[in-house]
């Protein structure tokens, strides 16, 4: 199955030409189900980041060619992967955004997981370690500290999660995968469409339309992990995923991400 990541929905921030919108022009389609964007007014930015389109490679699927964690079988459980579109950095409003990736290991085989975050070909602003959820495998959520540096605007930023396996040889991460964020500012007519969405559905129309995947994606997970028995926001999380661009025939295997547990603590 190939995930395919869907511009009209969630890609509005991978070129330059829509990054000049932050995404509350009515765009036909890209609504969440049950949701209506109260906003009338195009949100314009006139000045598009063109940071937004400096190189910050990403590498959204570890499909551990090295050496195995536990005994994990990847045709099962897939490979260890960042939550990320398959094209350019994605964009947020936070100065300390969350991150996303799924975790395939047993939390048995894992000794530590870490997340660190930099602007792209600079050193790390943080590093932080992520505790591993007893329930693994499954989606876990990877919070920036609030106490530490923060995300400037308009600028681009590269974020790693490595993971540690237990017992292994080498006191190197065994496991990584690198995702791209850029964050830009909210205007009032944004803040104004945000304080009138009514529900979790309308929110995530109006970061969607506007490219915000972070936030989109946050509001979501963390809204499934509180209902996973809301069928509406189940199907919305699963759309989510599905729009991963993750080719998993690639590695040979048939995966559903979709069906994976949210295990973050």
């Amino acid at each position: 199955m190939k995930f395919r990541y869907q511009p009209s929905v969630l890609g509005l921030a991978m070129g330059l030409g829509l990054l000049t919108s932050l995404g509350l022009q009515p765009v036909q389609g890209t609504e969440a189900p049950g949701a209506q964007v109260k906003a009338e007014t195009p949100i314009q930015d006139p000045d598009p980041p063109a940071s937004a389109n400096r190189g910050a490679p990403t590498r959204q699927v570890d499909a551990g060619t090295r050496r195995s964690c536990g005994t994990f079988d990847p045709t099962e459980t897939g490979f260890l992967t960042a939550l990320i579109p398959g094209d350019g950095p994605a964009l947020t409003l936070a100065s300390h955004p969350t991150f996303w990736a799924y975790v395939p290991f047993d939390a048995d085989d894992v000794d530590a997981m870490e997340l660190s975050v930099r602007p792209v070909n600079e050193a790390d602003i943080a590093t932080v370690d992520i505790p591993v959820p007893e329930a693994l495998p499954g989606v876990v959520s990877l919070p920036m500290p609030e106490t530490g540096a923060a995300l400037e605007p308009d600028v681009t930023y590269q974020w790693v999660l490595r993971v540690y396996c237990r017992n292994a040889p080498q006191p190197i991460p065994d496991f990584h995968v690198i995702g791209a964020v850029h964050r830009v500012e909210a205007n009032t007519a944004l803040q104004q469409t945000l304080a009138q969405a009514d529900s979790t559905a309308e929110r995530v129309a109006v970061y969607q339309q506007g490219g915000l995947w972070y936030e989109a994606l946050t509001t979501l997970g963390q809204q499934y992990k509180m209902e996973p028995d809301n069928s509406a926001i189940a199907t919305q999380w699963a759309t989510f995923l599905e729009n991963l661009e993750i080719d998993w025939q690639t590695f040979n295997i048939e995966f559903d991400l979709t069906t994976q547990p949210i295990v973050m603590e």
